[in-house]
């Protein structure tokens, strides 16, 4: 046995290595760390059999914290956690603790032992307690964190959306229950007598060494087939040599237990035949690994025969675009040996793109390249000189490079693909979506003119502004009105009930009213008059929300107006505060105007100085989604805006925008996005 328990210590300690070598992310060193040290395992139940002084080689525990470290970190790390300083040393602290404390007793226990002659006599049982003590605490500590990294991955997998990254965590999820099964066994088995008889020493370090083999097994299966941890895999590199290995020790280890079992049963020819039998079986057993490996990780050929034969019969036959591209992301993949492949329809009128079979990432429009940053190719689906956009493929999946016959082969496939998608023009499928798009653009262009002038110029203001829209055109609604005459300027944010097309509508609606009327009324009268023209021509449904702030320059004062809309946010450069103006309102086309204007108020902000500004927003700032459903929030914006209070209001805007991109990620936004900022020069 002493040789499969020296091979599977040899295998974790090779792939810990590899993994390290192949560094590219902390998470990487942590499972280097983890593997390594689950290494020491085998070797433990080897040494201890016949040289008990190697307790010291539990130092596998280790791998415990570690697995709680990869927990909490992979594939994404919760927000809260995330935001608690040092969180990797405090899982650590326990084990430390733990060590300091069981050395320190080590060391004073001899010592008091010579000085003291009762100590001496007590020593044998305390030493008892003490062990039992801190065995109990050790083994209770590593259930814990066995306990909370299985609930913390089995967590992720439910949350995970990707399912690569649901797959990598479902293999190590395994791996860790199996290692913990036997973990707890080994534990009762120390304290139940008759369990004891049943999970012999022996037993449980065969068991130790299955789990770890297949440990080792589930990371090369994740690292291959998954790519876990972003690993380069190569043919008759280091990974498959271990991969071989570990299914040349599991044949091993069969074949042992098998030929044990035998000699005690069998004569001594008979036994040999039988070993002539394994030998040879094991000949057809290698070639058939070397083959799965080969095929399942690093298969090299295209199927060409499959191109022809199965993959476009079905393309052909498909009866819309959307089936077509379901089909193309779903088997053109595994046909074309490509880790990933999308379409893209690009409506582009120039010539570029039909002058070559394929292009490299960095030739495309860079909006196309941020969406498909996992592209290694663009090949153009071009028919009769009408180019329709890409088919996107991504790495080799054996991590080589396409060659040349491959790239025109997948030419060929795109070729065909736009031979489709101009059948499905004919029948008008993509025409009517090419039109509607048109019109959306037509569309977009009449509300973005509604807007503001981007420069915006003003004796006592700098100005900034920015607006995004979910879909093409959207419901928010931002604007500043100046009034020379009064010396009066209108800063307004508003955010309309509805999206798309209607919330368009009805903002350039409102926007109408506004434009007409600001200059004859009073600011009361103005939006009394507004509430009660929505209320009479627009859907019962539909109402508005605004912030409304009148600047009379003669008086230096800032009047704000609130009417039901987010809090904005005042920054006061003089005491260097920002807070926000936490006052509220009623929205506009809720209620009729008896009601609406006894609800109507105004604040008085006074003594302005240079640098103070204010800071409006739609609720789309703030309850932007990332991909785990969390919001935005206000604490994350206000905290942004403190620390680019000294900036200009276009670097202000544009770091907040940065900051939802990054926030969001992968997610889509789920509603319009709209942001105003005047400052005092």
């Amino acid at each position: 046995m002493a040789i499969f328990y020296i091979s599977s210590s040899l295998i974790l300690f090779l792939l810990s290595l590899y993994v390290y070598g192949n560094r590219r992310e902390t998470v990487n060193i942590i499972v280097a760390f983890m593997f390594f040290s689950m290494g020491f395992i085998p070797i433990k139940f080897l040494l201890l059999s016949s040289y008990p002084e190697f307790s010291i080689l539990r130092i596998w525990i280790f791998y415990f914290p570690f697995l709680l470290l990869f927990a909490l970190l992979y594939p994404f790390e919760n927000e809260i956690l995330s935001r608690i300083k040092y969180m990797k040393l405090y899982i650590f602290v326990p084990y430390i603790l733990y060590f300091f404390s069981y050395f320190s007793v080590k060391i004073i226990s001899p010592l008091l032992k010579e000085k003291l002659l009762i100590f001496s006599l007590i020593t044998p049982f305390v030493d008892k307690i003490l062990s039992l003590l801190y065995l109990l605490i050790l083994t209770v500590l590593n259930l814990l964190y066995i306990l909370f990294s299985v609930y913390i991955m089995n967590w992720k997998y439910k949350k995970c959306t990707n399912a690569v990254l649901k797959r990598q965590l479902f293999l190590l999820m395994t791996g860790t229950k199996f290692l913990a099964f036997v973990f707890v066994i080994d534990i009762f088995s120390a304290i139940v007598p008759e369990l004891s008889k049943i999970f012999t020493s022996e037993r449980i370090g065969v068991l130790y060494m299955l789990v770890v083999s297949l440990n080792a097994f589930f990371l090369i299966l994740s690292m291959a087939k998954h790519r876990f941890l972003n690993v380069e895999l190569k043919k008759r590199g280091v990974i498959y040599y271990i991969f071989k290995f570990v299914f040349v020790l599991i044949y091993a280890f069969f074949a042992y237990l098998i030929l044990n079992r035998a000699n005690s049963l069998l004569s001594d020819y008979l036994s040999l035949l039988l070993f002539v039998i394994i030998l040879l079986l094991y000949l057809l057993y290698n070639s058939k690994v070397d083959a799965i490996i080969s095929y399942f990780f690093f298969k090299e050929d295209i199927k060409y025969e499959n191109i022809l034969n199965e993959f476009f019969t079905e393309l052909f036959r498909v009866p819309n675009f959307s089936i077509m591209k379901n089909l193309i992301i779903e088997k053109l993949p595994e046909t074309i040996n490509a880790d990933k492949i999308d379409i893209i329809i690009y409506d582009y009128k120039g010539d570029d793109f039909l002058k070559a079979k394929y292009f490299s990432s960095e030739v495309v429009p860079y909006t196309i390249r941020r969406k498909f940053y996992w592209a290694d190719w663009f090949f153009p689906i071009v028919w009769d000189n009408v180019f329709y956009g890409f088919l996107v493929v991504g790495e080799k999946r054996s991590g080589t490079k396409f060659n040349l016959l491959e790239l025109k082969t997948i030419s060929s496939v795109a070729g065909q693909i736009g031979v489709v998608i101009h059948n499905f023009e004919v029948k008008n499928e993509l025409y009517e979506k090419k039109v509607l798009e048109k019109e959306f653009s037509l569309a977009k262009k009449i509300q973005f003119s509604l807007l503001p002038e981007r420069d915006i110029k003003h004796d006592d203001w700098e100005i900034y502004w920015r607006y995004r829209p979910a879909i093409t055109i959207g419901g928010d609604y931002t604007d500043v009105f100046i009034d020379e005459e009064k010396g009066y300027t209108f800063f307004l944010i508003a955010d309309v009930s509805g999206k798309g097309v209607n919330g368009a509508l009805y903002m350039s609606m409102i926007r109408t009213y506004l434009h007409a009327v600001f200059k004859y009324f009073d600011i009361e009268e103005t939006f009394a008059g507004l509430n009660d023209y929505i209320r009479k021509n627009l859907p019962k449904n539909i109402f508005v929300t605004m912030a409304v702030f009148l600047y009379n320059s003669k008086k230096n004062k800032l009047f704000y107006f609130p009417f039901g809309h987010n809090y904005p946010i005042l920054y006061r450069s003089k005491e260097e505060k920002i807070e926000f103006l936490e006052k509220d309102g009623i929205g506009l086309g809720l209620v009729d105007n008896m009601i609406f204007l006894n609800k109507v108020e105004h604040y008085i902000i006074d003594d302005i100085q240079k640098d103070d500004f204010i800071f409006l927003y739609t609720d789309g700032v703030t309850e932007a989604m990332n991909i785990n459903k969390d919001f935005y929030g206000e604490e994350r914006l206000l905290s942004l805006l403190e620390r680019y209070k000294k900036e200009t209001p276009e670097k202000i805007i544009n770091k907040v925008n940065a900051d939802l991109y990054d926030f969001k990620g992968s997610a889509k936004q789920s509603d319009d996005i709209a942001m105003l900022i005047f400052k005092r020069k």
